[in-house]
């Protein structure tokens, strides 16, 4: 893979050490350690994905939208929930997409094993190995969101973008 000629990231190698990724936020940097990335263990359970409109039906009844796409594509656009969570599944790096190896941590800080889940992404690719990973960690009630965050839009459903997208218009 290519690198990102837009990412405002970069990675730093420290002898005998895994690679550090340093994202750029604003005031603050933030120091994430990336690991090599092993086979996921399977639960053995088929992912459930919904379609769009499914997917929002769901959210107004109280399912957790959970997008796992990078903070800049959430920054851009993001479907409307009443519950909805941005933690990347994946980080942009010089050397290509790299798997978050905090997702399950941040996610199990943000949500209840319990709580139902819609695990969506831009195109539907990320968030099913998102929702395998999490149904292999004891999450049971997951539902992926068939082509993500593109299909949303494409069905003209209600989407918000960070105000910081706005200073320029």
């Amino acid at each position: 893979m290519g690198s990102d000629s837009g990412s405002n990231s970069s990675i730093t190698y420290l002898q005998g050490k895994s690679p550090i990724l340093r994202e750029r936020k604003g005031f603050s940097d933030c120091f994430i350690s990336f690991f090599a990335m092993g086979s996921t263990e399977s639960s053995g359970a088929e992912v459930v994905t919904v379609d769009v409109l499914t997917a929002k039906g769901l959210t107004h009844a109280g399912h957790v939208y959970l997008d796992v796409r990078t903070v800049e594509e959430f920054e851009k656009g993001h479907p409307v929930a009443d519950k909805i969570i941005n933690i990347p599944y994946m980080f942009n790096t010089a050397e290509g997409r790299v798997k978050n190896p905090e997702f399950l941590n941040k996610v199990s800080c943000a949500c209840n094993k319990e709580d139902h889940l819609l695990v969506g992404c831009q195109s539907g690719v990320r968030s099913v190995n998102a929702a395998r990973d999490l149904q292999a960690n004891g999450y049971e009630k997951v539902r992926n969101v068939g082509g993500g965050y593109l299909e949303w839009v494409k069905n003209q459903l209600p989407v918000k973008a960070s105000e910081a997208n706005h200073d320029h218009d």
